[in-house]
């Protein structure tokens, strides 16, 4: 009943501020065996997962409380925290400015939003590295050019020996567009 529900909240919440994570877990499931549909609890939830370092579990409670409410701010905090926590800021990044589409002036989103920015750069992924390497290589390409033409017609005589002709290497930064 909705009551048990808000009793074992009640006792979550009172743990939780405790510092008593496995209690309030304990708490919280058992109030979300009455009232599963219950943003908030599965936000407390997510939150009691995080501190107890079950980073994956407590972004699937932060996603559950987002899927309840898809305009709480809080849910996406929540889900933003747990991907910063599992070392994926782009998904923290992304939860936490999707959070402020809906919640602009929430200062826990902007902070969020910050840290993950910080973690973004500060990545030593392979992907990040990727990223920074291709950066590095574009600064020191020439300007491409950029052709554009329609009409092309491959059937016409001389078309293939004249496409045959072009260089390989010598156009490798320019683009051509067909229209």
């Amino acid at each position: 009943s909705s009551a048990h529900a808000a009793a074992a909240k009640e006792a979550g919440n009172a743990h939780f501020k405790a510092g008593e994570w496995s209690a309030a877990l304990r708490k919280y499931d058992e109030a979300l065996s009455h009232a599963p549909q219950d943003e908030a609890l599965h936000s407390n939830r997510s939150a009691t997962l995080a501190a107890l370092g079950r980073v994956a579990e407590a972004l699937e409670s932060g996603k559950r409380a987002l899927a309840l409410s898809p305009r709480w701010g809080k849910a996406y905090s929540r889900c933003g925290y747990a991907a910063l926590r599992a070392a994926d800021a782009e998904a923290a990044y992304w939860f936490y400015a999707n959070g402020l589409r809906h919640e602009p002036s929430n200062a826990e989103l902007a902070r969020g939003r910050e840290g993950a920015m910080a973690a973004l750069w500060a990545a030593e992924s392979a992907r990040n590295s990727a990223r920074r390497a291709a950066c590095a290589r574009d600064a020191d390409r020439p300007p491409a050019r950029i052709f554009a033409c329609s009409d092309v017609h491959y059937d016409h005589p001389g078309a293939r020996e004249w496409v045959a002709s072009l260089s390989r290497t010598a156009y490798r930064d320019d683009a051509l567009v067909v229209a």
